[in-house]
Parts: structure tokens; sequence; C-alpha cells
């Protein structure tokens, strides 16, 4: 592959946007999407210049760039460090009986706002991949909105040994009372899903270890 159509964004803490730097020089990039809030701040304005600097043809985009499934915004309930307080949320069809499922790094409140406003275009897909928010951090999984969802998979991205100790066992106990299949980067390396179109494409979860 050396070429995407679209990143999107969902914040823009190192962890999450910083690979641009590594994967830019190797594969173009048709448009890369956040939201306006996150670009206008210190690390949006850094983040910009760097790829205005050095990659032009790609176009920064606050909305419209990215088309692989449905995204909404959504703001942090609680007292949240910064970079989180504002999340997109998405879903992603992969076939006609298989979704995948995320909000980044959101805590509960804005889990509760993504299952609200996805619920019911989730409901017609039997086999759900729940990508767990904030890598398992406490904030998240909510277990309200795990029971709700019913996902039949459940992806963890972690680094090894990582400094935050995630994924908290708070949440692993949460997950174990769903009896669900849960891979995790950490232990397996990448994940990855087919998606069922006619060039291929594949939903890849790889996160740089800290």
């Amino acid at each position: 592959m050396d070429h995407l159509d679209s990143i999107l964004l969902t914040h823009l803490d190192a962890d999450h946007a910083y690979g641009l730097r590594r994967l830019l020089p190797w594969i173009r990039v048709g448009c890369i999407e956040t939201h306006e809030a996150h670009w206008k701040s210190d690390r949006g304005r850094e983040l910009r210049q760097w790829l205005q600097d050095h990659f032009p043809e790609t176009e920064l985009a606050t909305q419209g760039c990215f088309q692989s499934g449905r995204v909404a915004w959504f703001r942090s309930q609680t007292d949240h460090e910064s970079g989180n307080q504002l999340m997109a949320g998405w879903m992603m069809p992969l076939t006609e009986n298989r979704v995948y499922l995320s909000v980044g790094d959101g805590d509960q409140s804005q889990e509760r706002q993504y299952w609200k406003t996805f619920s019911p275009a989730i409901a017609p897909y039997r086999e759900r991949i729940w990508k767990i928010s904030h890598h398992g951090s406490r904030y998240s999984s909510d277990p309200q909105v795990l029971a709700q969802m019913e996902p039949t998979a459940v992806w963890i991205s972690v680094g090894r040994k990582n400094p935050y100790r995630h994924p908290s066992n708070d949440t692993l106990r949460r997950l174990e009372v769903l009896k669900v299949r849960v891979q995790r980067t950490d232990v397996a390396g990448d994940l990855s899903e087919n998606i069922s179109q006619p060039s291929r494409l594949r939903i890849l979860e790889k996160w740089l270890r800290r």
C-alpha cells in the first residue's frame, strides 16, 4: 500500500497523531481530518505547519474528507485533561454484518454520548468490534454502554509495559463479565480486519510504542 485516501485524527495526543511524521514519508495521504478546535490548538498549529511544509499536496480538513464511515464529535462532561475534552467517535461498516466502533480516548461520558448517537445505526450489525476507549484506562468502558452495545469482539490498543499500566484491572473485569473475545496489541501485535470493498483496503490499528 502506497496511498491512503484519508486519515481521521480523533485528537492530537502524540500517540495518536505524531505517527504521521513516520507514515507520510512512505505513504501518500489524500487528506487529514480533525476538528477545527484541534487544528487551532498549539499542537494543531505545529502539526499543520509541519504538514504544509513537507506535504503540501495533502489536504487538511475539518469535515467531509474522511469517507470511511460515520463521524461525530463528543465533549467530555467530566473534569478532563485538555487534549481529551473533545473526541471523535466513528463507526465503520466492514461487511453487511460486521462493524468497527471507536471513540478514541473517550471517557465514560463520551462513550454514553457515542452510544446515544450511533446506536440506531449500529443495531442492524450482528458482529460488533469495539475498540476500547483510552487504551482501557479506568476512566473508560462504561458498564451500561458495554452491556447495551453487546460487542462480539473487543480490541485494546496498548503499548507493551506502558507507564500508565493500561489496561486497568477495572476495565478487564468489566470485559470478563461480557464473556467476549478480547485482543490486545501488547499481546498480539497489530490487529486488522478485512473490509468488503473492491480495493481490499484494510482497517489497521497500529500504534507506536512509547
